[in-house]
């Protein structure tokens, strides 16, 4: 029986309309079991995602030397709003398109906001034979260098047993892994109780080609199976090591608290300029906040964050018309919030 519910409804997250981007993202989730909630909010939660998926794409397309994290539920942080412009359950299945403001981020400025960056990858290997217990290593070893292997089952079950190199390639470029890994083991000889291996690995972007890399490891163990595995386990490190400091690197670990002040004067209600910090805690651009002094209508507020100062007031700017003031840096590196507007 085909049932069909469309719904329109528009759902305030944070209540501002300053200028952003806004972004379709479309997705269809199968119901599992009769559990019509679960694929609905799974449905949902993936079209946000893919809206901010695409977002992040499109900035990436006009800066293609520009590397980006995998976009991941901390990225909700973005939307301003979104509105659920199509909601359907048809034959079993839940379609959500959902068209969601997001807020104007710079690449430069990306790593300011996101604490847990990742990236995505898929992997093929040749020349050992792999088994459960290797995928697993392998998964852990790309996890120890930040690389969420996600999306491999899924780009297993795309490719024929007898792939070709150019094939992989292929269906990892129609895949939503950020990221490719492929690996080729060659055994070299070795002391008895010894085994040395050899592992090049060419790494592919949606884009490009990086360097070929060639490892070699070489360890001691009870018995075969087992030497292979923790010599191509050692290769593999080096390799992801080299990846990751000329490649693909992750921004900095460490990130500097500044403290800064903020003025706000001419104000009509108290209230306002401390909505306007909570709006600034609440998306990350700032750490924490408190109110030092106030008299009559001037308020001045220390605020600390790991963000830039100018990422701040660009961020202030951006919504001066929804709350009635203008933004301006002092000599002294503070910001003024004039709300004679």
């Amino acid at each position: 029986m085909k049932h069909k519910l469309i719904s329109i409804l528009i759902f305030i997250l944070i209540t501002t309309t300053s200028f952003a981007y806004v972004i379709q993202g479309t997705v269809t989730e199968p119901v599992i079991d009769g559990k019509i909630v679960d694929a609905d909010s799974k449905a949902k939660e993936k079209a946000l995602l893919k809206a901010l998926q695409n977002y992040f794409g499109k900035l990436k397309a006009s800066q293609p030397d520009k590397e980006i994290p995998d976009v991941t539920i901390e990225f909700f942080k973005f939307i301003k709003s979104y509105k659920i412009a199509e909601r359907a359950y048809v034959n079993d299945n839940v379609t959500y398109t959902i068209l969601a403001d997001v807020d104007d981020v710079a690449l430069n400025d990306l790593m300011y906001f996101v604490k847990n960056v990742v990236n995505t990858a898929v992997y093929n290997l040749s020349g050992v034979k792999q088994d459960l217990e290797l995928d697993t290593e392998i998964i852990a070893t790309l996890k120890e260098y930040k690389f969420d292997a996600k999306h491999q089952s899924e780009f297993q079950a795309n490719l024929q047993d007898s792939s070709k190199e150019s094939e992989r390639v292929d269906a990892f470029r129609k895949s939503q892994s950020q990221y490719m890994l492929e690996m080729s083991a060659v055994r070299e000889p070795a002391a008895e109780g010894e085994c040395t291996v050899v592992l090049t690995t060419k790494t592919f972007s949606k884009t490009k080609e990086f360097q070929t890399l060639k490892t070699k490891s070489s360890e001691i163990a009870e018995n075969e199976e087992e030497c292979v595995s923790s010599a191509l386990n050692m290769s593999l490190l080096k390799t992801l090591g080299y990846v990751r400091k000329n490649f693909i690197p992750l921004p900095a670990n460490e990130k500097i608290l500044k403290t800064f002040e903020i003025v706000a004067e001419n104000y009509d209600n108290f209230a306002t300029p401390k909505k306007i910090m909570e709006e600034l805690k609440t998306r990350s651009f700032i750490d924490s906040y408190k109110i030092i002094n106030f008299a009559d209508k001037k308020l001045n507020i220390e605020l600390q964050t790991f963000v830039d100062i100018n990422v701040l007031i660009k961020k202030l700017q951006s919504i001066e018309a929804d709350y009635g003031f203008s933004t301006s840096q002092s000599d002294t590196n503070n910001i003024l919030l004039d709300f004679t507007y």
